[in-house]
């Protein structure tokens, strides 16, 4: 996907919300909420003075980008 839009990684989440269900699984879906889930994450230790970084945050957006991997797959 190529884009000069700032607004990128919300179309590309936008593509896997609107797609239409795959296999009875949601797939799209699953793969959307990750990609919102580490937006939400990186967004807050981006601009969030007192936001810390550690293993917890860490290991969660490790599971979070392993669905996303998983799921692409069969998207």
């Amino acid at each position: 996907m190529n884009s000069d839009s700032s607004e990128i990684h919300k179309e590309t989440r936008e593509i896997f919300r609107n797609a239409p269900f795959n296999h009875d699984e949601y797939i799209g879906d699953k793969i959307y909420r990750a990609l919102t889930d580490l937006r939400e994450k990186r967004n807050k230790v981006d601009y969030d003075k007192n936001a810390s970084v550690n293993l917890n945050l860490c290991n969660y957006c490790k599971s979070r980008s392993e669905i996303v991997f998983e799921n692409i797959e069969k998207f």
